[in-house]
């Protein structure tokens, strides 16, 4: 049975589609902004300007970052697989992959509590990670299995590689993936300059580009979201077909928490089970 995709978005500094998100990957070009943080640490980052609360400011107001752009990304895909009247009708999931989870609302609420001794009564929806996935349930008013997987740099990949694999044992005829981030926080920018690991280069037209050669990498915020279906599903609805996922494999370097194996060897190993003597085009 095949998997298909039917529907996508995704939100990220100055881009609007998936157009201009391969242009960005193909010309290699970063839009980007100079960002202080304390200390004065200044870096080149990603930050999206678009007001991400204009579906439902009365309910996105109060929502973290990062559950406004997964919603955001979810409104487009949903919208363009055709689902937007419809989705209550089908088994949906929702599996949200992201790295930093709500780190910028932890970080935000501990600053409040030891500088006035106050939290908010929205703090500890806000600061827990499965409000990603959760709050895109409930702004489309789904009732089925609701997941957040934080598995580092994998995360969102390991949601659509769990999403297939639910479709096809029957347990959704659709199911909401993806992945978002949005970790400009000072605990996390420090904490990857410490390990030199950020671009240096406060040129935002050639610090850290896709693919590019330059010295670290530059944080952004961004989400994208995928509609997978079953084919059952989208061929009754006459959907559409944006693609389909072929194959999906995971594994990890078992190492520790600090570091990857610099061989790569695990993770070639899991390029070539996906791949499976194929060649992507």
């Amino acid at each position: 049975m095949k998997v298909f995709i039917t529907g996508y978005g995704i939100k990220a500094p100055n881009i609007q589609s998936v157009s201009d998100f391969k242009h960005v990957l193909e010309s290699g070009k970063v839009i980007s902004e100079i960002v202080e943080f304390k200390n004065g640490l200044q870096l080149v980052c990603g930050v999206i300007e678009e007001d991400l609360t204009v579906l439902a400011p009365k309910v996105l107001k109060r929502y973290p970052r990062t559950a406004q752009m997964a919603i955001a990304a979810a409104f487009d895909a949903i919208k363009m697989a055709d689902l937007t009247n419809t989705i209550k009708d089908k088994k949906v999931g929702v599996i949200i992959g992201t790295s930093g989870g709500n780190i910028a609302e932890v970080e935000k609420f501990s600053l409040r509590l030891s500088q006035t001794n106050q939290i908010s009564p929205f703090g500890i929806g806000n600061m827990n990670t499965n409000s990603l996935s959760t709050s895109v349930s409930s702004y489309f008013e789904l009732n089925g299995m609701s997941l957040t997987l934080s598995n580092s740099c994998t995360a969102s990949t390991d949601a659509i590689n769990l999403g297939k694999t639910l479709i096809e044992a029957g347990q959704f005829d659709i199911c909401i993936v993806g992945g978002v981030e949005s970790t400009l926080t000072d605990v996390v920018v420090q904490g990857f300059s410490k390990l030199r690991l950020t671009a240096r280069d406060l040129d935002p037209a050639v610090a850290g580009g896709p693919f590019s050669d330059d010295k670290g990498f530059v944080l952004s915020e961004g989400a994208g979201i995928l509609v997978l279906e079953s084919e059952q599903s989208a061929q009754s609805r006459n959907v559409n077909i944006k693609g389909w996922v072929e194959g999906a494999f995971m594994n990890q370097d078992g190492l520790s928490i600090y570091h990857s194996d610099s061989s790569g060897a695990k993770m070639l190993e899991a390029m070539q089970h996906c791949l499976n003597g194929q060649f992507p085009t």
